[in-house]
């Protein structure tokens, strides 16, 4: 994965953790991937630390909000 290599190599680089968690998030689809319930905490986990380098990341505000909305909890989606 190259989003990983990319974190690898600067680990306070917020783009590549958003292009990480966004393919956890393509991975966790129900007809094919792994489970959603595999990579959920993964996205969520890794689209926080963009978050936590970069407030303003917009792609890891869409991709904290996929998850609740793909599990149907649309209260906790903010």
């Amino acid at each position: 994965m190259r989003f990983q290599a990319a974190v690898d190599a600067d680990t306070t680089f917020a783009p590549a953790y958003a292009g990480l968690a966004a393919t956890y998030s393509a991975l966790g689809l129900v007809f094919y991937g792994e489970p959603p319930g595999e990579t959920r905490p993964k996205v969520i986990a890794v689209a926080r630390k963009a978050l936590e380098l970069d407030p303003e990341l917009a792609e890891a505000r869409v991709l904290l909000a996929n998850p609740p909305e793909q599990a149907h909890r649309w209260g906790s989606v903010q």
